[in-house]
């Protein structure tokens, strides 16, 4: 019971930072969970499941979420890359970014709902978004996010009625005038429509 309990104590204490944490990965529905926390849950149990030899819960866990992750059209890569630069991408991310502009009905009605609407343009945010943030850096930055971690963990509308969705995240660390880096906060209005960022905006500290 105490080995669990640590057990326990090590997955909540990976899963603290970001919007997954209080809740029970063993669990909770995966299948009901948004990407983000879909996501963190994948990478604490990868964690555990590579550290430890008597980890099988959480590679099965592990297993599952990337199954429930593999369902909804998100795979490891991309597969020329070296294995220190993949990440959870679309599997058809370069179809997606070449889609018409004109919205099919599924469109239509996934942009109703945030969750949808979100998942959806996640990877091409993410990229696109990624390097204007690194634009705001006055000297050197780095990236804290694991191999597995997204560097947004949350969005929210910015303007559903022109399907703006703004992403945000605190992976990213910039260095000031002494050499000294600090973590910093995040968030990228994104057009869903045109595929561009609309502004993005960075302030000390941790979500």
């Amino acid at each position: 019971m105490l080995k669990k309990g640590l057990v326990m104590g090590c997955v909540l204490a990976a899963l603290s930072e970001n919007s997954y944490a209080g809740k029970d990965p063993y669990k909770v529905n995966l299948a009901a969970e948004n990407l983000p926390n879909l996501v963190s849950i994948y990478s604490a149990m990868n964690s555990m499941c590579r550290d430890r030899p008597d980890a099988e819960l959480e590679c099965a866990r592990r297993d599952v979420a990337a199954a429930e992750m593999k369902n909804r059209g998100w795979c490891w890569g991309p597969d020329n890359v070296a294995g220190s630069e993949k990440e959870w991408i679309k599997c058809q991310l370069q179809a997606q970014t070449n889609m018409p502009s004109a919205a099919s009905v599924n469109d239509i009605e996934c942009q109703r709902e945030l969750s949808c609407w979100g998942d959806k343009n996640f990877a091409i945010a993410s990229a696109t978004c990624r390097r204007e943030i690194e634009k705001l850096a006055k000297y050197s930055f780095k990236w804290t996010d694991g191999f597995t971690d997204f560097k947004f963990s949350k969005y929210r509308w910015s303007n559903q009625k022109n399907l703006i969705v703004t992403y945000i995240g605190d992976k990213i660390q910039f260095q000031n005038g002494f050499g000294a880096y600090e973590g910093f906060t995040y968030e990228c209005d994104f057009d869903t429509l045109n595929k561009s960022v609309k502004n993005v905006i960075a302030n000390p500290g941790r979500l």
